[in-house]
């Protein structure tokens, strides 16, 4: 989609959303809840959000959960690598030089060719290559 029609869309709903608070202004409480899509007190026989809604908190509630699992993870395995990079050190590796090899071995051969091909081309333009 093109900017300009992105940018006309989302201003035709800002606006949409501007005309529903100005309507919810002006109307009485009890209107505000049938503008919210809950059912008025002579349709509800308990106080029980409509299914559709209660289906969004508890899919909400399961994401938010998946979110703050998978984050405790991560902070653990970032632990267990900052561990392992401690470890290195004490026995004597580089801490920078071992960064740049788990790098360069994630790397696609091809592409570690080419990036070390930039490299020498601008170490050689700066005169920081011996020949």
């Amino acid at each position: 989609m093109p900017r300009q029609e992105w940018t006309q869309n989302l201003r035709a709903e800002i606006a949409a959303g501007d005309a529903v608070i100005r309507a919810a202004a002006a109307d009485p409480p009890s209107r505000l809840v049938s503008l919210a899509g809950a059912r008025s007190k002579d349709d509800a026989s308990s106080d029980d959000p409509p299914p559709a809604r209660r289906f969004a908190k508890e899919q909400l509630k399961a994401l938010v959960e998946r979110i703050e699992r998978l984050q405790e993870e991560k902070k653990a395995i970032s632990d267990d690598i900052a561990d392992v990079y401690r470890e290195a050190v004490a026995n004597g590796y580089d801490r920078k030089a071992l960064h740049t090899v788990v790098r360069l071995r994630g790397q696609d051969v091809n592409e570690r060719k080419e990036q070390e091909a930039i490299l020498e081309t601008y170490l050689h333009a700066l005169g920081m290559l011996l020949e």
